[in-house]
């Protein structure tokens, strides 16, 4: 089908584009005349252990990867150097964008969203890096508290691109203020919605 919005879409923190594609089956069919959704996974190997369920139920729809080869991310905070994992992480990116790109826009989840964002600033600071997204769609994502992230949004400037910002109001992962202050600090005019349950695209 052609005259879609083509977005790429950047999974969680140990998750993978498979299991992330799985999992956002109902907003892929919500949009299916609208975007062309392209996932990709990460370039790291996910190094924290896996999280214990929530009994109340609110977590429900966060799905994690199992804990071995697949589960992937676009930084470990246990690194070593994590903005070093960062600018590796950003590198495959420059790469993917400009093998199947181009892309519209940008769809990132949880860590995914946070690395769309460091993206974004980066392509607008750069400029000839890749073509810059017209617009992102960040869920449950958070403002990277790293000298380096403010550096950059100080030198690129609030990032332009029409953004929204959607996060949990029963979100016990990233809560809903993280969501909201990666928008406030990073784009010129984000939009936030809060939703009503946990940690996951709606």
């Amino acid at each position: 089908m052609t005259g879609l919005l083509r977005v790429l879409c950047l999974h969680g923190y140990m998750q993978n584009a498979q299991g992330f594609r799985a999992r956002t089956g109902a907003f892929r069919k919500l949009m299916k005349n609208k975007l062309e959704l392209v996932y990709v996974t990460a370039p790291h190997k996910a190094t924290a252990v896996q999280p214990e369920p929530v009994a109340d139920g609110t977590q429900a729809d966060y799905e994690i990867e199992r804990f071995d080869k697949e589960a992937a991310a676009w930084w470990n905070e246990t690194s070593d150097n994590v903005w070093n994992d960062i600018r590796i992480s950003a590198q495959f990116l420059v790469k993917e964008i400009t093998e199947k790109g181009p892309f519209h826009g940008i769809l990132g989840f949880s860590q995914g969203s946070s690395m769309a964002a460091i993206m974004m600033a980066l392509i607008q600071a750069v400029g000839a890096l890749c073509p810059e997204f017209k617009f992102a769609m960040l869920f449950a994502g958070f403002y990277v508290n790293m000298r380096e992230f403010e550096d950059l949004i100080r030198y690129s400037g609030l990032i332009n691109a029409r953004s929204i910002h959607v996060g949990g109001r029963k979100d016990m992962i990233v809560p809903m203020i993280r969501s909201r202050r990666l928008g406030t600090l990073s784009f010129k005019k984000p939009v936030v919605i809060v939703h009503t349950q946990g940690h996951y695209v709606p």
